[in-house]
């Protein structure tokens, strides 16, 4: 009798974790998430720009506090948890922002380096080639 009771038991204990409590989500943590996913419509205009890269406004400055034109759900914005993530996250987007020129120069850059190497190859190419006395 023991032996089928522990049988029984041990069939039923894959059931016991499916009545188990769900784990609930962090309301900070989804609230930094959600300010994440909200600063990717977030950009300073030029000028604000410009005098951020001479002087480096803190992240709690008042040009990084959320918008209601720039977050899609309005009631997080008197939230302090959503306002700092908000702001540290439009911060550090604005800190890694690069100008049109920078871009265009890497890609001139990569664009030079290309062509070097395919004439390398060419040129290799042509020199055993050369070396075989085919041309």
């Amino acid at each position: 009798m023991k032996n089928i009771l522990l049988l029984l038991l041990l069939a039923l204990m894959p059931t016991f974790q499916l009545f188990a409590k769900a784990k609930p989500i962090d309301s900070v943590r989804f609230k930094q998430r959600k300010a994440v996913w909200d600063v990717r419509f977030f950009k300073l205009d030029k000028q604000t720009w410009k005098a951020f890269r001479k002087k480096r406004f803190e992240p709690t400055s008042d040009y990084f506090k959320p918008k209601l034109e720039n977050i899609k759900n309005p009631d997080l914005i008197s939230d302090s948890v959503y306002a700092k993530a908000y702001r540290e996250a439009a911060f550090n987007k604005t800190k890694h922002r690069h100008t049109t020129i920078f871009y265009v120069s890497i890609a001139v850059v990569v664009f030079i380096g290309v062509i070097a190497a395919f004439i390398a190859i060419i040129n290799s190419a042509l020199s055993k080639f050369e070396l075989n006395g085919i041309i």
